[in-house]
């Protein structure tokens, strides 16, 4: 799974522009990530993955599992 895949899935039914605000992003570059255009940088990256409660690798799909108790344990951002 891609990157852009896993965006749209963690988002769910929350609107880009609501999900964008939420993580403190501009709708248009959030946009653009869902259409796999552009990447986030990588404190970004950990700030989405830190919102959904799950790890870079799932984010990045790296790996399909899931971790429901996942504590970040990343550097400020």
């Amino acid at each position: 799974m891609k990157l852009q895949d896993r965006l749209r899935e963690l988002r769910g039914s929350v609107t880009q522009t609501q999900f964008a605000r939420d993580i403190e992003v501009n709708p248009g570059n959030y946009s653009k990530w869902e259409r796999g255009e552009t990447i986030p940088d990588y404190k970004t990256l950990i700030k989405i993955a830190d919102y959904h409660h799950v790890s870079l690798d799932y984010l990045t799909g790296r790996t399909n599992y899931k971790d429901t108790d996942y504590k970040s344990t990343s550097i400020d951002t």
